[in-house]
């Protein structure tokens, strides 16, 4: 082939299709890439968000473990303590038993680390005793703080008289 007759093969076909060929097979292998590319980054994505919750869920349960060792020193406030300590172990233990997600905490902890914790007959509670115990103290003491919201404020009137 002279130069002449290549001048005519790119001119009347042969090299143009063959160039455009090869720039659809490139555009095809781009489109391909990117939207492998793209699914693998909405996948990181999902993955991260996931990852986020799961350490949201973490430290939810982290706090709902303190609140529940902070509730259980409450608790025995609650049985012989000041006023003071009543109302904050109400505070606390209406927090606690209240949140659906940190009775399943409450569960595990009983399981796991609560096992020390005795009742007074020497006697392990299951979690159910437990929560039955906690609201039973509840419902009981609200009497008392409803008597103690009413001498606090008897006590307000007298200050201002």
């Amino acid at each position: 082939m002279n130069e002449s007759e290549s001048l005519n093969a790119i001119r009347f076909g042969r090299m143009p299709r063959l160039l455009l060929g090869v720039v659809a097979v490139l555009m095809l292998l781009v489109v391909v890439l990117s939207s492998v590319v793209v699914a693998g980054q909405r996948k990181i994505s999902a993955q991260s968000q996931k990852i986020i919750k799961l350490e949201a869920a973490r430290d939810g349960c982290s706090h709902a473990l303190g609140e529940v060792m902070r509730s259980e020193h409450c608790l025995f406030a609650i049985l012989g303590g000041t006023d003071a300590e009543l109302i904050k172990g109400l505070e606390a233990t209406v927090r606690v038993v209240e949140n659906r997600d940190v009775l399943r905490v409450l569960e595990q902890y009983r399981r796991d680390i609560g096992r020390e914790s005795e009742t007074f007959d020497g006697t392990e509670p299951t979690y159910p005793e437990l929560v039955a115990s906690l609201r039973e103290q509840l419902q009981q003491s609200e009497g008392k703080c409803l008597q103690l919201e009413q001498e606090l404020e008897e006590g307000r009137n007298e200050l201002s008289e």
